[in-house]
This record gives C-alpha cells, structure tokens and sequence, in this order.
C-alpha cells in the first residue's frame, strides 16, 4: 500500500452519479418542457427552467426520492475501487440539505461504493475538508481546496468557466491523471 496516507476527497453529485438529468426528466414531466442537461451551462439551473418553475427546481433536486432514480456515471465505481487498490483513502465529500441529508450516504452504500460513517462528510464548505486529491465539479469547490492535485469534472455547466488545472470528462480520464501524478511523484493542480 504504498499510498497508504493519501486521500481523495470525491464529490458526489454529477462526479459519481448523475443527479441533474433525473431531475430534469421530472422537471420536463411537470413543466412541460424538453430541456437536457447540456442545456445547463451555469450553475445556476434556475436560469435554464421555465420562470413558473424558478427556484422550485430545487425542490426536486433536494427531495429524497430522486436518490431512487440518480444512476452511477459510468466507470465511477471502477474507478473508486480502482484509486482504494492502490491504497487511497477515498472519502465521500458533498453538499447536503437538510432534506437529502444521509440520503446520499444510503444511495452510495445501495451502489456498491462502500462508504463508512468515517469516510463521509456532507458540509456546503469543502475548503474545510483536508485532502491529498480532489474531483469535484463545482470549480469553486475545486479552487478553494487544499488538495494538491485537483480535477474538475467536466460537466455543461463548468465548461465556460476558466481553469488552468486538470479537467476530466471521464473516470478513465482521472485514472489516467492519477497514474500521471504517481508516476511522476509531481503535485499538480
């Protein structure tokens, strides 16, 4: 385990399992509307929805159900149980409402990502959070860290926005960089 004191501080929302099409395929139901999680450029998804709808988009988001329907994005639990084999710990880091809280916590333990009590935070500040490696894909998240190797996980909503770093559009992506990183025992970010 030659990795044995590093951690990865992952994300889980839209970097592990996709939250924003399921919430859209409700959106789309109630508000009659078409839009596509391409469509959302920004952060801000009240932008993109019908002014009725507005703020009440979060209302889906944030309701616990839509954790029985937000699917693993492809290769993520490849990919986590790839970086605990070379003896990361990875820990769960990620911004929860009251009315979501533990819920995430439920849905990666329902999809085989083995989380433990000690290896999930849920906390609107991951600034706060120490680690060696971050995948995130809110860029704020991702510049106000401390981890030394950082990635921001491609997403409509981040493409716009400027950063130097490391970005990857797929777990096999983060394993490539990973390997990178450990190959050449460089700190990058």
């Amino acid at each position: 385990m030659k990795n044995k004191d590093k951690i990865l501080l992952c994300d889980v929302d839209d970097v592990l399992g996709s939250l924003v099409s399921p919430t859209l395929s409700i959106y789309n139901k109630i508000y009659d509307d078409n839009l596509n999680t391409s469509d959302i450029t920004e952060w801000d998804i009240t932008k993109f929805v019908k002014p009725e709808c507005g703020n009440k988009i979060y209302d889906i988001m944030t309701s616990p159900s839509i954790y029985d329907i937000v699917t693993p994005l492809e290769g993520a639990l490849d990919g986590i149980n790839f970086i605990r084999s070379e003896g990361i710990r990875v820990v769960f880091v990620t911004a929860a409402f009251l009315s979501v809280a533990g819920r995430k916590f439920i849905w990666l333990e329902d999809n085989d990502f083995q989380p433990t009590k000690e290896n999930y935070i849920e906390t609107f500040d991951k600034s706060l959070i120490i680690g060696d490696y971050m995948i995130d894909d809110n860029l704020t998240n991702v510049r106000s860290t401390n981890a030394k190797n950082k990635i921001l996980f491609n997403a409509p909503w981040n493409l716009g926005l400027k950063w130097s770093g490391n970005r990857a559009n797929s777990w096999s992506n983060i394993i490539e960089l990973y390997k990178i990183w450990t190959n050449n025992k460089e700190d990058n970010g």
